[in-house]
């Protein structure tokens, strides 16, 4: 069965048209097209999340009525991101799927074989390969933190998996790490897995931790990873000076930020509902305030695939 062609420029009836076209060919090929139609149903909804706000609501609009995003959450990572269990979208039992972590792995038991053919497509991606790079870059952020009594703080921490793979923390070479959600959840986890210090979970958001002052010049390494994805501008430049207030003299901030190249944009916008604030590098180099540049050495890089970029800002003073 051949792909249907892109309806970029169409009628609601023909991206339905198109959309039921992708679920008929995904269940006759069990959930594992060839690579090159995967990349041009990835590119199409790539392309329709760049459209102007109208056209893309109605590209939008007209693919959940097609209940395709529906069928496609026979996949565990489609139905967590589009159903938002949390409330929230990008929550950590999300990004463990993403991660193939071993938590997940009942969850992908009783998956039927389309849905777990599925979320090979959905995982094992660029996306995936980048979230699983940022996991290990992290631990060895962590691990590199140097000093009498490294300290360490995590925003939006998540479930933070970085530390399972973390030799400082196994060798207790840190002294605190400050573990900092909004879902209570991850909360209750991390105090669980981790019941003894260095490991301080808190819940708190992000207006908290812009208006605290109680944790200004206490650590060494200061990192937010799946954060900035979804804050604007303004905020994200004020949680950058509020990070390098926290920082001691030679301390690090480390952020992260999905790149707008990203070729499953287009899923997580429109299939998944989970749209996020891309940012090139000189996009994210302009968040940070003139005070830490004057204060400070910083570097942009990007991962393996250019899927995220990363700002690592160092205190000099």
């Amino acid at each position: 069965m051949s792909t249907p062609a892109v309806p970029l420029v169409a009628s609601a009836d023909d991206v339905v048209r198109w959309a039921r076209q992708w679920r008929s060919h995904l269940e006759a090929t069990a959930g594992a097209p060839d690579a090159a139609a995967v990349q041009r149903f990835f590119a199409t909804l790539w392309a329709a999340a760049q459209l102007e706000a109208a056209p893309r609501a109605a590209f939008t609009d007209a693919l959940h009525a097609s209940g395709l995003p529906e069928f496609l959450c026979v996949d565990p990572c489609t139905r967590q991101a589009l159903h938002k269990p949390r409330g929230y979208a990008g929550d950590a039992q999300l990004i463990d799927l993403i991660a193939h972590h071993p938590s997940t792995a009942s969850t992908l038991a009783a998956t039927p074989p389309l849905g777990r053919a599925l979320h090979r497509l959905t995982t094992e991606c660029l996306a995936g390969d980048a979230v699983r790079w940022r996991i290990r870059r992290l631990a060895e952020a962590i691990d590199a933190t140097a000093g009498e009594a490294p300290a360490v703080c995590s925003i939006a921490c998540g479930f933070a998996r970085e530390l399972e793979h973390s030799a400082a923390l196994r060798e207790r070479r840190l002294a605190r790490f400050l573990a900092i959600d909004q879902d209570p959840w991850c909360e209750q986890l991390l105090r669980s897995a981790w019941p003894t210090p260095p490991l301080e979970p808190l819940t708190a958001s992000v207006g908290r931790v812009l208006r605290t002052r109680e944790w200004s010049g206490g650590f060494d390494l200061v990192y937010a990873s799946g954060l900035f994805d979804y804050l604007t501008d303004a905020t994200a430049a004020a949680l950058v000076a509020r990070m390098f207030d926290m920082l001691r003299p030679g301390g690090r901030v480390l952020i992260a930020n999905f790149h707008p190249r990203l070729p499953q944009r287009g899923y997580l916008d429109l299939v998944m509902r989970w749209p996020l604030i891309y940012r090139t590098a000189p996009e994210l180099g302009r968040l940070l305030p003139d005070a830490a540049r004057a204060a400070g050495s910083w570097q942009l890089f990007e991962d393996p695939w250019g899927a995220v970029v990363y700002c690592e800002l160092r205190r000099m003073d």
